[in-house]
């Protein structure tokens, strides 16, 4: 499973998010919405709110969380992966 988060540098909850996902050693790749070089990409998920989360096994998008949700259902997600 792969943790896929569309965020930026200066977006609060992003940091928070990514903070939690080194926390419970989730495997997952950043994008910073911000860079030009991947607007391409967020155009390609309809990325307009950060934090953007997919969750992703075997290239499906099996769930998306926005905003301030995404914060929550990640540590739901993670918790229940490392039985906490």
């Amino acid at each position: 499973m792969l943790i896929r988060v569309f965020g930026s540098n200066d977006c609060e909850k992003c940091k928070e998010l990514l903070r939690d996902l080194q926390l419970y050693k989730m495997n997952f790749v950043f994008v910073d919405a911000n860079d030009d070089k991947n607007q391409e990409l967020c155009d390609l998920h309809d990325v307009d709110e950060l934090p953007h989360v997919q969750v992703i096994r075997n290239k499906n998008i099996l769930a998306q969380y926005i905003g301030s949700e995404s914060v929550l259902q990640i540590r739901k997600l993670a918790k229940k992966k490392n039985n906490v």
